[in-house]
């Protein structure tokens, strides 16, 4: 099985994928499987809006890294315009999904009454 240049957006797609949404999952089932109660909310909400600005730098790093490099010709020039918009998307996409989620809980936290002891 040979991997052709047309598929290297693809494998950038499933990668970042991996690297961001998996963990946004995990944590969210976690989240869901938990049920926390009135602080646990701030705290959940508090990781995503973090995670989401750990997403923001290593995926803007990772475009920086993709513009520094110097193709040799212009297939690989190609394939690098490719990831560099395909990183770009995400780079956008995903932290803001992730810190609305986060907003989202942090927002739960203060519209909900205080339980009693």
């Amino acid at each position: 099985m040979t991997i052709e240049i047309n598929d290297y957006p693809l494998l950038t797609n499933i990668l970042v994928a991996l690297f961001t949404l998996l963990p946004l999952f995990i944590m969210l089932y976690y989240y869901k499987s938990m049920q926390p109660k009135y602080y646990g909310l701030f705290l959940w909400g508090g990781a995503l809006i973090v995670w989401s600005a750990l997403c923001f730098g290593e995926l803007n790093n990772a475009v920086n890294l993709m513009n520094s490099s110097s193709p040799n010709n212009h297939t690989e020039e190609t394939l690098k315009n490719n990831i560099i918009s395909v990183l770009q998307v995400w780079l956008y996409i995903m932290p803001a999904i992730t810190a609305a989620i986060g907003a989202n809980l942090i927002t739960q936290f203060l519209l909900s009454k205080k339980p009693n002891a």
